[in-house]
């Protein structure tokens, strides 16, 4: 007898399954299909890291305690390509109340990317020797970091659904006119050898980030430089959605930058080679910073569109992505997945037009009152990386937990 309130209980959860958990994107308009009825709220966590020198291999050999080879291997992994580290993260979370038959919704979160190119040539120096003479090289440094916070609305009417974002936004960090030089001299008479690094940063804001640092609070409204954007949502389908389409970070009002934070770090060593009763290498640190307040700047989001298609037959299903956004970046995706209400699972192909394919096998566990979903992809240039000495370890994470009824 224990059996049947457990399996009621199944059922039921089957009844109420939450697409929220199906991969579709941030269109708005999916709140409409999330069967809890009454109240819910979740939270998103996403990071990412893409590089393309260190190895799979190398990760496998970091746990097992043993040392990681710099060698010629290492330029297989780059394949002829700048080196590339690009950290993304995100932490956002939202509550939903279903009031009146229409989905209300507070959200709110910080996102961010820094991305670092170092020059191909270099990295090749630094791995096959350096011989004597002289080289200069020139990385750069970018990204942007963001907080928002939004109220939404979303309803269904028959088939088609809709939503609407208004959220608020200010600019934490962005980085520009940021890079990295590197400069290397060695001559045989007089025999030295001399050595700098310079690293340049510049950091706009929104927010005095002089007195963030010195206080060490942050209040993230706290600032009269806030922006104000949009993103719509359309989404036709009846029981599960079957295509929609999304306008995100449409602009109402831009966020200002009125701060810079300006760092110079160098680094350099030299060596006389010459004088042999004495060969320690002489060096020399030099740490500057300044911060300004300058004549406020607008600056918006880029603005982006969503598209997607999805077909479920029985419990298989499949479907097909794509995003475009005004910096010129997109990405095209197709995936397929068993659509078992309780556990869902799915495998996502995906191409982006930096170059880059990303393959995400997603696993989800939703019994109505808690949901989560768990997503693990790895990133490459390559179409499918089997070999582990050369497959750059480039992984993300991206975890989703809900609870409501």
């Amino acid at each position: 007898m224990r059996k049947i309130p457990v399996l009621i209980f199944l059922l039921l959860s089957s009844w109420f399954f939450a697409f929220t958990l199906q991969s579709f994107g941030d269109n708005p308009a999916l709140l409409a299909y999330d069967r809890r009825s009454v109240i819910s709220t979740g939270m998103d966590l996403d990071g990412a890291l893409l590089q393309n020198f260190f190895s799979v291999q190398d990760w496998n050999n970091y746990l097992d305690g043993l040392p990681i080879l710099i060698d010629d291997m290492k330029l297989e992994v780059l394949k002829g390509e700048d080196f590339v580290l690009a950290p993304k993260v995100s932490a956002t979370g939202f509550f939903n109340l279903n009031l009146l038959g229409l989905r209300i919704t507070l959200n709110g979160g910080i996102r961010g990317a820094v991305k670092m190119n170092l020059p191909y040539e270099m990295m090749e120096t630094l791995v096959k020797g350096v011989d004597i003479g002289y080289y200069n090289f020139e990385g750069s440094i970018q990204g942007i970091v963001w907080d928002e916070a939004g109220f939404g609305i979303s309803g269904k009417s028959g088939k088609m659904s809709w939503g609407v974002n208004l959220a608020m936004y200010a600019i934490l960090a962005d980085l520009r006119n940021s890079d990295i030089g590197i400069s290397y001299n060695s001559q045989f008479e007089p025999t030295t050898i001399k050595a700098t690094t310079t690293v340049h940063t510049e950091i706009y804001s929104s927010y005095d980030l002089d007195q963030m640092m010195d206080s060490g609070d942050f209040d993230p409204f706290e600032t009269e430089n806030m922006g104000f954007k949009m993103d719509l949502g359309f989404v036709y389908g009846e029981e599960y959605p079957v295509f929609g389409i999304a306008l995100k970070n449409l602009t109402l009002v831009p966020a200002k930058v009125e701060y810079v934070l300006q760092q110079d770090e160098s680094m350099g060593f030299e060596v006389d080679l010459s004088d042999l009763a004495n060969t320690e290498p002489s060096s020399t640190q030099v740490s500057t910073e300044s911060f300004k307040r300058i004549a406020p700047e607008d600056l918006s989001l880029p603005m982006a569109v969503e598209a997607f298609f999805f077909k479920r037959l029985g419990i298989l299903s499949f479907g097909f992505r794509g995003s475009y956004d005004t910096r010129d970046v997109w990405n095209i995706g197709m995936s397929t997945g068993l659509s078992f209400d309780i556990l869902p699972m799915s495998f996502e192909y995906t191409y982006h037009s930096n170059g880059c394919y990303e393959k995400t096998f997603t696993i989800g566990l939703d019994l109505h009152l808690l949901a989560c979903i768990v997503k693990l992809s790895w990133i490459s240039k390559e179409p499918w990386d089997t070999d582990p000495v050369v497959t750059p370890f480039a992984p993300r994470l991206d975890v989703i937990a809900i609870m409501g009824i």
